[in-house]
């Protein structure tokens, strides 16, 4: 949607005006105290006419960007109004759109009056048209929050294994069209890898549609595989062969989990390798692996670095 103008005119302002993606592993991305203010941030850069009106009101309250204020007033200030300055200019454009990706990584007590207010402003009609695209895991408390009587009427749902009229395409994220997907991906990356390593083998078909399936239809277990081939302090070609091993024993659709626990069973000592990535786990945000060892202190920071670059 980037490619996408508000009008035939204009050369900056594009229909994708904001963006934000959820994300547990960062404090920041997990919570909605920087919501608001990113699609500001955003919405003011696509639209130029607004940043003096918001500039002004961010002066007037400048608390406003406190993360930890309240969401309603960082709604009203940073969305509400500047979505009101355009509203004369939206008028006959193609809505704005805004994406919203991985709600279900938001902290679980937040998300429902980040909904609420969302559904607010596509109530307003002091306000221009606007969509709002959310992508998310089906979790419970996410539809009961969707659910309620005054957004009913807001939402459309596209669930996996769609295609019809009213969808670009197919969306699907069960179905064959993944396996295809994931085969795609394989095939370049690995035609990457031969650009790199003369010596690497040409993959037969019969090779890549094992690994594809053995994908289970999740790109972050096709992705792990790669990133493990291509490993910088190891023969690609042996990393190859060890992962054909690997998902032999694995069956089709098994969990990322059991993947990784098969790499890390390489490593030349997997308990401290447990170890370290316990310590990665228990970060609230990562950390460089040399401040890691610090942290440590010098028993254990002193093989830190040696254990994690073979994961």
């Amino acid at each position: 949607m980037k490619g996408l103008k508000v009008t035939e005119e204009m050369n900056v302002e594009t229909q994708l005006v904001g963006t934000f993606f959820f994300s547990h592993k960062h404090t920041n991305c997990s919570m909605t105290g920087h919501f608001f203010a990113t699609l500001a941030y955003q919405l003011a850069t696509n639209f130029p006419s607004i940043q003096r009106d918001m500039n002004r009101a961010i002066s007037e309250n400048p608390a406003v960007l406190d993360s930890s204020k309240s969401l309603q007033d960082q709604m009203k200030v940073l969305f509400h109004q500047p979505l009101w300055h355009l509203e004369s200019r939206l008028w006959e454009c193609a809505p704005p759109v805004f994406v919203i990706d991985t709600l279900n990584e938001c902290k679980p007590d937040t998300v429902a009056d980040l909904i609420s207010l969302l559904g607010q402003t596509l109530h307003d009609p002091d306000l221009p048209v606007i969509h709002i695209l959310l992508t998310s895991r089906s979790e419970k408390h996410i539809h009961k929050a969707i659910q309620k009587e005054e957004m009913h009427l807001l939402v459309y749902k596209i669930p996996v294994n769609t295609s019809g009229e009213g969808v670009a395409g197919t969306i699907s994220l069960d179905g064959k069209d993944v396996d295809k997907d994931i085969y795609i991906f394989l095939q370049h990356s690995f035609t990457e890898l031969q650009s790199c390593h003369p010596n690497f083998p040409q993959l037969l078909r019969d090779q890549l549609a094992w690994l594809a399936s053995r994908a289970g239809r999740h790109f972050i277990m096709a992705s792990t595989m790669i990133n493990f081939i291509n490993d910088k302090e190891h023969d690609p070609n042996i990393c190859l062969q060890l992962m054909l091993k690997l998902t032999n024993r694995s069956l089709p659709g098994t969990e990322v989990y059991k993947l990784y626990d098969c790499i890390l069973s390489t490593c030349a000592n997997p308990k401290q390798a447990y170890l370290h990535l316990s310590d990665i786990a228990a970060l609230a945000d990562p950390l460089p692996i040399s401040q890691i060892s610090q942290l440590l202190g010098s028993g254990q920071g002193r093989d830190v670095g040696m254990t994690l670059v073979q994961l």
